[in-house]
């Protein structure tokens, strides 16, 4: 006969009131399974997942399975902590995939920006202020319908897979770009381009919640936006001197083959979950996988079905209610003109360095538009620390999706003081000029970065896709509205006219923001409402 070893449970941090007392049906659901011959056995202890909050921060990231199995070979599977570093390794590694193939994605979505002042001044092409506009408006639109159904539909899909084939079909339509010669074309491919990119937040949403918790998140999430600005800051490096040196075609041709060729790079290091990696004694919160259906292998095929049903009606519900959220459509609105802000910048502020401030040299023009990248590397990052760090601090009453919330009021009143200097300072003090440029990049990435945590937080660990996919929406919406709507207004009033709108939609953000002050996340709210019914 097997012998059979029993793994004793272990969960940091749980509330006395958040684990019930087993009913007596348990004991024989234990003896049931271990009647079960040359069987291992490990199943996920439910109270225990939800009473490890991932918002206590700090206490307890990971939560052992109990674990039965069977010791005839001697291969019982070890325990794995925290600390093993074979694990932290592994995530290091997911993490740099992740930080590659969304720096790649952002390659291919701003290397028109940089290749555009070459191609006005082809007289072949007939390009202007105007349709520059239409090409601004017809990405975000393209975009940010993607991002709908690709968060909707990334929640069922291989997030690894989803973020490979972004990667290669965004760089095949910056390619295709560059073959063509008339507006029709460049608006035809620029749209399937957007429609393309949209792929890549859900998916990079989806793992980095598998991998991390909540304490963890706001500095993650901060980190893995800078793989937007050094996308960024590679782009008029790559596309910008490419198109000066070879022409505009090769502007668009470089971005393509180097994330074409990146894309093997990221699919090779990405694992979708820590159960995928093979860390099986391993549940990191919001990693679905390591719930009950991680342990199909022990269980018969109804007791499968029935789980995965249940999950798959857990899923569909909480997407639903994303689309419910006060909340969540608040924040969705405020993104609205985060990103009215952020195309308001990509788009124009070279033109506006030309032709509203009479710099010459389109190539200095570029060197100023590198502060920005630059600048919302270093604010997406305080912004996740100083978040992370006061969650860390609040006592646990408090809301801390509102933390962070707090967090971005503050950085849209200095944005909009960063444009106003950006507009004032003149463009012979070449320092003043890009110290401008740097401090409206470190105040608009603060928000861009922690509005898509944010909802992540409010949506819960079931409905990250929906979350991202609703907020890339408005969100690209916003983007369109600083495209032809924005060369309108400047041909109409004037660059002054341009300053004006981009202060307006920071007041926006503000009124939309502020009644969020102590909004609790997903699991906080849960935990609450738990606390008031056992009251």
């Amino acid at each position: 006969m097997q012998s059979v070893s029993l793994h004793s449970l272990r969960v940091r941090h749980v509330p006395a009131a958040a684990a019930p007392a087993r009913t007596p049906a348990a004991p024989q659901r234990a003896a049931a399974l271990l009647a079960r011959p040359g069987k291992n056995v490990r199943r996920v202890t439910a109270h225990a997942a939800a009473a490890a909050s991932p918002d206590d921060a700090g206490k307890g990231q990971y939560i052992e399975t109990a674990r039965l199995m069977s010791s005839k070979a001697g291969k019982v599977e070890p325990a794995v902590a925290a600390e093993n570093p074979q694990f932290r390794l592994r995530r290091l590694l997911c993490f740099v995939g992740i930080m590659i193939g969304y720096g790649c994605f952002y390659l291919t979505r701003t290397s028109l920006n940089f290749v555009a002042p070459v191609m006005e001044q082809d007289p072949t092409l007939g390009f202007n202020i105007t349709k520059v506009g239409i090409l601004a408006s017809a990405f975000p639109i393209a975009y940010s319908c993607s991002k709908l159904v690709s968060g909707v539909l990334g929640d069922r899909m291989k997030p690894s897979q989803m973020l490979a084939f972004g990667m290669v079909s965004t760089a095949a339509a910056n390619i295709a770009l560059g073959l063509g010669n008339t507006m029709e074309w460049f608006v035809a491919f620029w749209i399937l381009n957007g429609l393309l990119q949209g792929i890549g937040a859900p998916a990079c949403a989806r793992l980095m919640t598998s991998w991390y918790s909540s304490n963890e998140r706001g500095t993650i999430w901060g980190i893995w936006t800078t793989s937007n600005n050094m996308g960024g800051a590679l782009s008029p490096l790559i596309a910008g001197s490419a198109a000066k040196n070879f022409g505009w075609r090769y502007g668009m041709f470089a971005p393509g083959i180097i994330v074409a060729s990146l894309s093997v790079a990221a699919l090779a290091l990405i694992r979708d979950t820590p159960r995928q990696a093979g860390f099986k004694g391993v549940g990191v919160e919001g990693d679905s996988s390591n719930s009950a259906v991680s342990s199909q292998s022990s269980m018969d095929e109804d007791e499968i079905a029935e789980i995965q049903a249940k999950e798959k009606a857990e899923k569909d519900a909480a997407s639903k209610l994303v689309f419910r959220s006060p909340a969540m459509w608040a924040m969705a609105l405020a993104y609205f003109f985060v990103y009215a802000v952020r195309q308001g910048a990509s788009a124009w502020f070279m033109f506006y360095l030309i032709k509203g401030k009479g710099l010459a040299d389109a190539g200095q023009a570029a060197v100023y538009l590198s502060a920005l990248e630059i600048g919302g590397l270093c604010g997406a990052l305080m912004a996740g620390k100083v978040s992370d760090h006061l969650i860390a601090n609040a006592p646990s009453n408090v809301g801390t999706v509102g933390k962070r919330v707090q967090v971005m009021l503050a950085y849209t009143v200095a944005l909009a003081g960063a444009m106003v200097l950006f507009a004032k300072v003149p463009v012979e003090v070449a320092w003043m000029q890009w110290g401008a440029v740097f401090l409206v990049g470190f105040a608009l990435y603060g928000p861009q970065m922690l509005m898509g945590l944010a909802g992540s937080e409010v949506a819960g660990p079931k409905a990250v896709g929906a979350s991202q996919g609703l907020l890339g929406w408005i969100s690209y919406m916003g983007a369109a509205s600083a495209g032809v709507p924005m060369s309108i207004l400047v041909n109409q009033y004037g660059w002054g006219s341009f300053f004006v709108a981009m202060c307006v939609c920071c007041v926006a953000i503000v009124v939309l923001l502020t009644p969020l002050w102590n909004q609790p996340s997903y699991i906080q709210k849960k935990k609450w409402e738990a606390e008031a019914a056992a009251a």
